[in-house]
């Protein structure tokens, strides 16, 4: 039996022998990053023939040949630099030990100037306007552009209404006349604030009679500006898209 058997050992040696060189020269290696960390998911190509393979979880890759020669290997990966490797396949095959460089890209430099909206409607003074100091001090602007508010009726209520501590009096249902008060102080005809359009005093006697005698049309206003100035309150209206309603030290 063992001598019948002899024919069958020697053809499957003989075909396990030609299979293996028949696969030809192999390709192996790993793929590492810069800081020596192994690679996996990694795609190889030979560029020119189209064979491909994949690294494992250890970075490690294998590629077989069909025959000897000089080739071109092709990396790519995910967040790092694409790179081609040349070299040159012997019958006995090869080891290559590749590192990827990471993808990086200094952009030029970007300066942005100016202040983002919050878009909410109130925003603040700057530290300086003009000859006014702002530092340290309670201040409010109300950008009209951006509020959400029935500003055609000119409700002041809706307008003032995210400014914190100003309280609201309506005296009359047309809205000519402004009843706004800070914490502590009357609203009665706003006489606690120094009211003013386009930095100009709209009281009709700063001195002795200091209430406001009218309201400056919501629709024509920019923006109002609540603040303290010299420690008193006032409000400043800016019209025609130029309106602001500060507080100003009165004279």
């Amino acid at each position: 039996m063992i001598a019948n058997s002899s024919p069958f050992f020697i053809c499957f040696f003989c075909l396990l022998t030609w299979y293996a060189g028949a696969q030809g020269p192999v390709l192996s290696g790993t793929v590492r990053s810069a800081q020596g960390e192994p690679l996996e998911g990694v795609e190889l190509m030979v560029i020119g023939h189209g064979w491909q393979t994949r690294s494992d979880a250890q970075g490690r890759f294998r590629l077989v040949f069909g025959q000897p020669g000089d080739y071109t290997l092709s990396t790519f990966a995910e967040g790092f630099l694409s790179q081609q490797q040349a070299f040159s396949l012997s019958d006995s095959g090869l080891e290559l030990h590749l590192t990827l460089q990471p993808f990086q890209k200094e952009l030029a430099e970007v300066q942005v100037r100016g202040r983002r909206p919050d878009g909410n409607g109130i925003a603040h003074l700057d530290a300086v306007v003009g000859t006014a100091i702002y530092e340290g001090k309670k201040s409010e602007v109300i950008l009209l552009d951006q509020l959400v508010a029935n500003k055609s009726t000119g409700n002041a209520r809706e307008v003032f209404g995210k400014v914190a501590g100003i309280n609201v009096w309506e005296s009359d249902g047309a809205g000519l006349q402004l009843g706004i008060g800070g914490r502590g102080l009357s609203p009665n005809r706003t006489s606690n604030f120094n009211t003013r359009q386009n930095g100009y005093d709209i009281g009709a006697d700063a001195l002795g009679y200091p209430e406001s005698y009218y309201t400056p049309p919501i629709d024509a206003l920019e923006k109002i500006e609540v603040g303290a100035r010299g420690g008193q309150p006032a409000i400043r209206h800016s019209v025609w898209r130029h309106a602001q309603l500060c507080d100003e030290a009165r004279p």
